[in-house]
Order: C-alpha cells, then structure tokens, then sequence
C-alpha cells in the first residue's frame, strides 16, 4: 500500500535537487522515498544535521576592513614564503 506525501518546498531548492538526482539517474521521487526509507531504517536523520553560528562582531569588522582593502600591504613571494616557514 502507498501513501501520498505532500509539502511545500522552495522552487529553487525542488529544482537543484531534482538537477542532482537526475544526474545520478533518480527522480525527486526516488530521493524522497530514498530519504525517508533511511529515516525509518536508522530511527533518525541519515545526515548529521548542524547550525552554523552568525559570525560574531570581531569577524565581521575583520571582513568588512579587508572587503574595504583596509590594513593590507603588498609583499613579494618570497617574504610570503618566509612568513609560511614561521
């Protein structure tokens, strides 16, 4: 017996995934039913889901000064190569 899944998804993501699966010779429904066979198998995700924490303050100034060209300086190669070997 089947049972029919609905769900709103953004078009671009549907559209990105079905590019991927359609290369390796899936369709969207396939990965579907790949994922969700997976999520009953393990009892859980079949990934390692994480949450990326926004850049803090300090890091966000470091991009913005060097997005700016602010605090850098040419050097040759070979102070580069001596500043690798430090």
């Amino acid at each position: 017996m089947t049972a029919l899944v609905q769900t709103r998804i953004d078009s671009s993501v549907k559209a990105g995934a079905e590019r991927v699966l359609r290369s390796m010779g899936m369709s969207l429904n396939d990965g579907i039913r790949i994922f969700l066979t997976q999520v009953k198998m393990e009892k859980a995700l079949p990934f390692k889901p994480f949450v990326v924490d926004e850049p803090n303050k300090d890091t966000m100034n470091a991009v913005n000064r060097v997005n700016k060209r602010e605090g850098l300086k040419k050097i040759s190669l070979k102070e580069f190569d001596n500043m690798l070997d430090k």
